[in-house]
């Protein structure tokens, strides 16, 4: 078995070092494949955010994606050598702040204006938008936790438990494992 190198929490096989990646990219280091890999989730998780925007209209995800962006905005990628920064504030959010800076900077607004309402914070639907939007990402991880655990061979009965358990010390939530349970057999990955 090939020797791992470990970077910045990331094992990477030295023998991926080299190989073609998608249409043909080749890496001269480790450190290149791990920016390359790095770069390509981000993007992933900006459109993901995206669509979860576009699904629930909570402004949260814009305002998520804003920070990711923006966080990772000084990343430069040469390719063929042309230098650029390939992670941008999206143009979904952009739109989303110039949406919201049109209706907060309304002159017809006054000092009673309900300043949460017109950022988009009053949605419809069961409890608030923070509150759900920390709920579909616990979920998430839920899903996609216990799936992880099932492939490692895991006891089927304990993993809805022991994930219920892993909600609470990471999120500070208390989840039943029958709610783990219903949660990944809606959500089942195929």
């Amino acid at each position: 078995m090939p020797k791992k190198r470990t970077i910045k929490g990331f094992k990477v096989h030295r023998q991926d070092v080299g190989k073609c990646h998608g249409k043909g990219t080749r890496f001269k280091d480790l450190e290149e494949k791990l920016r390359y890999c790095l770069i390509g989730r981000k993007l992933d998780l900006l459109e993901e955010m995206r669509q979860k925007y576009d699904n629930t209209e909570n402004p949260l995800y814009a305002w998520l994606a804003y920070m990711i962006a923006r966080k990772n905005s000084s990343i430069k990628v040469t390719t063929n050598g042309k230098t650029e920064r390939p992670i941008k504030i999206p143009h979904w959010v952009l739109k989303y702040f110039d949406d919201t800076a049109n209706v907060l900077l309304d002159p017809n607004n006054n000092a009673n204006s309900d300043i949460p309402a017109l950022l988009g914070f009053r949605g419809r639907g069961q409890g608030s938008l923070f509150k759900r939007f920390w709920n579909d990402n616990i979920k998430e991880w839920a899903v996609a936790e216990t799936a992880r655990m099932l492939r490692e061979g895991a006891d089927g009965n304990k993993v809805f438990e022991n994930v219920a358990k892993e909600i609470k010390k990471q999120f500070g939530q208390d989840y039943s494992p029958r709610t783990v349970r219903n949660w990944y057999d809606q959500e089942r990955p195929s």
